[in-house]
């Protein structure tokens, strides 16, 4: 009887011994565990926000080491208009040389726009004259101005425009930026007085102003202004 009595208490005891013991053994497996992911993760927090400042400080190397840009200048509807126009950093502003062909003779108002997107058939969605800072229109030397307000090309006998100008007013950073947005030529002269565009009509021609860095590291050849 004492045989039997001791074999049922064991055979009953044994599972709760089990029990317990699995208790224990998952208590001290887990336990520890949570300080180690805490501060894993905290450590990946860490890294994930060295990585944040180290891209933030390449964009403004990038930003900061453009000295050139250009716009490709193509043709709204039938016209025959191409040409090019480059932004140079040099002492003083910014240096812009256009050469175009294809035009009628005679001024047509030019400016920087305030969207990059020269898509359509009438050059709307480029937007108004670029005007960060809220003011009048006006000509290039104006007391009062847009940024964009460049004023005219004046194409000779053959179609031809040249135009070279030190503006002191648009820049490659900051609120004049004019990288990204647009370059528009007109059908009319601007006459540098009416109000909001210089009555200078139609938008024929339009290109994208673009970092020849930028250009150059998608595999274009990079194009040195004059």
């Amino acid at each position: 009887m004492f045989k039997r009595s001791s074999f049922y208490h064991s055979f009953f005891l044994l599972p709760s011994i089990a029990l317990t013991l699995l208790g224990v053994t998952s208590c001290a497996c887990t336990d520890p565990v949570k300080p180690q992911a805490n501060g894993q993760d905290k450590n990946n927090e860490k890294n994930h926000s060295t990585h944040e400042v180290a891209q933030l400080d390449t964009l403004n190397i990038v930003n900061t080491s453009i000295t050139q840009a250009v716009a490709e200048v193509s043709p709204y509807k039938d016209s025959k208009i191409s040409g090019r126009v480059t932004f140079k950093k040099v002492p003083g502003g910014i240096k812009i040389v256009a050469d175009v062909d294809g035009l009628t003779p005679g001024k047509h108002g030019f400016h920087v726009h305030e969207v990059g997107d020269c898509s359509g058939e009438d050059g709307m969605k480029a937007g108004a004259h670029f005007n960060p800072t809220h003011r009048k229109h006006g000509g290039p030397d104006s007391p009062e101005r847009h940024v964009g307000d460049l004023g005219n090309l004046e194409a000779d006998a053959n179609g031809h425009a040249h135009y070279e100008r030190l503006d002191k007013i648009i820049a490659f950073e900051g609120e004049n930026s004019i990288l990204g947005l647009s370059i528009i030529i007109h059908a009319d002269p601007d006459d540098l007085i009416t109000q909001p565009t210089g009555n200078s009509g139609a938008r024929i021609a339009c290109g994208k102003i673009e970092p020849l860095e930028e250009l150059s590291i998608r595999g274009r050849p990079s194009i040195t202004p004059p």
